[in-house]
């Protein structure tokens, strides 16, 4: 009934002031229903749980006055959509993806949502879920996997940037896959001077966080992260799978020299799914958090008001360990 509706012209001209649509039902999205949406001057469009009978066509439908883009559907047919239709105005995409196809066609398909992203957009929020199974990790950490260079780097591009949530939700952990390397987040230092909010999770079907790397792994260090803040200054709103932990030295001067450059650092929020390494103690995590607390004086102070709510969640290791270090239980 919703295509009808759509796709009804004597409804569409009694309409021709509508700015906001949002369809949350399943439903498939014809190009006839484009059409008819394109005539409106529709600011935040949001469909959810579609398909498609779309195939890409030329020219692309016009949304001159579309400012925000959510979309809830497979990978494939979120393409096919942004494939059909130009928004050169948008400053936000908000995009659901579900599994589909082989991880080669996964990177065929996220190269081809990129690619329809306009330069305006300064939010962007990703949620891909990947059905893992044992069958198919050969083939999805094969040469032909999507990775995080595929997923991840090609959004440097967008320079105005200012809010980026990538969140990956796996049916079962597999490890390696979309993993975030020190390299990895290195590379991302120089990439979006205005950015103020960055997230990236992996979870599980549980949705517990993929956090257990082993000891050695080549994950961010705390130097990376303090460089990524730096290069940052309007950071307010970091998470990260995991930070790595072990490689530090036994003495905490030289990390905390390196921090000083960061002292008035606005960051109010910061999380980590754990420290992964050989050693959990107090005495070896406590200089870490005390750098921590040095590079992000604000972050302290957040996490007290946030504890005073009664909607608080779970905290994290750097949570516990920072009230610890200001004397709190």
């Amino acid at each position: 009934p919703k295509e009808f509706i759509i796709d009804d012209k004597s409804l569409i001209s009694r309409l021709p002031h509508l700015k906001s649509l949002e369809v949350d039902d399943k439903f498939t999205i014809t190009r006839p229903i484009l059409v008819s949406l394109s005539e409106l001057s529709l600011q935040p469009l949001t469909l959810g749980n579609f398909s498609t009978s779309i195939t890409a066509q030329t020219p692309r439908l016009h949304f001159p006055a579309l400012l925000s883009l959510s979309l809830t559907a497979r990978v494939s047919d979120i393409v096919d959509i942004m494939q059909s239709i130009s928004f050169p105005n948008a400053t936000g995409i908000f995009l659901n993806c579900d599994d589909g196809g082989s991880m080669s066609e996964h990177r065929t398909s996220f190269h081809a949502l990129y690619s329809a992203f306009p330069m305006s957009l300064r939010r962007l929020h990703i949620e891909f879920r990947v059905d893992t199974t044992e069958q198919k990790e050969a083939a999805r950490l094969g040469p032909g996997a999507l990775n995080f260079d595929t997923f991840v780097r090609p959004l440097q591009s967008l320079r105005d940037l200012r809010e980026l949530k990538l969140d990956v939700q796996l049916g079962e952990h597999i490890d390696g896959f979309l993993e975030l390397r020190n390299g990895d987040l290195r590379s991302l230092v120089p990439a979006w001077s205005r950015l103020s909010f960055f997230e990236y999770s992996i979870w599980d079907q549980h949705y517990l966080p993929i956090a257990r790397p082993a000891p050695g792994r080549d994950h961010p260090t705390l130097d990376t992260v303090f460089a990524f803040a730096r290069a940052h200054p309007h950071l307010l709103h970091l998470q990260l799978p995991y930070v790595r932990t072990d490689p530090l030295p036994e003495d905490p001067t030289p990390l905390e020299e390196a921090t000083r450059p960061l002292e008035g650092h606005g960051l109010l929020w910061l999380k980590v799914g754990r420290a992964p390494g050989r050693r959990k103690d107090s005495a070896y995590i406590a200089p870490i958090v005390r750098a921590v607390d040095r590079a992000f004086p604000r972050l302290y102070e957040e996490v007290q008001r946030a504890r005073t709510s009664s909607i608080y969640p779970r905290w994290s290791f750097l949570e516990k360990e920072l009230c610890s270090l200001h004397g709190e239980g």
